[in-house]
């Protein structure tokens, strides 16, 4: 996958072990395909990482009703930290929290 070694840096080389880890490796790699342009949309995103939309339904849309992809609440594609425009540290930080969302540890998990 294009974003494998982000998505081990923020979620160990362990990330694709059980399910939970699974969905928030996957949702680090929507957000960073998100980062690089590419739409909001549960097909977009799946063609762009070459996968298939149910590999990713489940973390894109914790993401998504967590507002990640508001761009009128919150824009990601600014966030100083997901750009890597901050310390090392925080930006780590900025994505653990991303991958919590998307695994369901943190946020809003009912779709």
């Amino acid at each position: 996958m294009e974003y494998e070694n982000m998505i081990e840096t923020i979620c160990t080389e362990h990330w694709k072990d059980n399910e939970v880890e699974k969905d928030g490796g996957l949702g680090v790699a929507c957000v960073l395909a998100y980062m690089k342009g590419v739409k909001p949309k549960l097909e977009d995103l799946a063609r762009h990482l070459k996968l298939d939309p149910k590999d990713i339904e489940r973390p894109f849309n914790r993401l998504l009703v967590n507002g990640i992809f508001n761009a009128e609440s919150y824009n990601a594609r600014n966030d100083k930290a997901l750009l890597g425009k901050t310390d090392p540290r925080t930006s780590r930080t900025a994505y653990c929290i991303l991958a919590g969302i998307s695994s369901g540890l943190c946020g809003l998990r009912e779709t």
